[in-house]
């Protein structure tokens, strides 16, 4: 159930126009708002988003494998800690 962008990134905004979400395959996506000002924070906040959320996944998966072994030590914070990033990553989903 991961979650894979249907076109590849990194995305980035238009130059002519930064209401508009670019893709190296140049699929556009017009973001909503009611005024540019709106539009624009909105396409650099969803460009922002998707670039950084194989990273994300990434670090929180590598995260749960050392939180993992510190609470199969007997580190209760670190069982509550590992459950928080599965239930992120289910959210997310994720889940591992």
């Amino acid at each position: 159930m991961n979650h894979k962008p249907a076109t590849q990134l990194p995305w980035k905004l238009s130059e002519a126009f930064p209401y508009i979400v670019t893709t190296p395959s140049d699929r556009i996506a017009e973001t909503l708002g009611s005024d540019r000002a709106i539009k624009n924070d909105n396409a650099a906040y969803i460009a922002h988003a998707a670039n950084a959320y194989p990273r994300l996944v990434s670090y929180l998966e590598d995260a749960l494998v050392f939180v993992d072994y510190v609470a199969d030590n007997g580190n209760n914070e670190a069982d509550m800690v590992a459950h928080g990033i599965r239930t992120l990553l289910r959210e997310l989903g994720e889940a591992p």
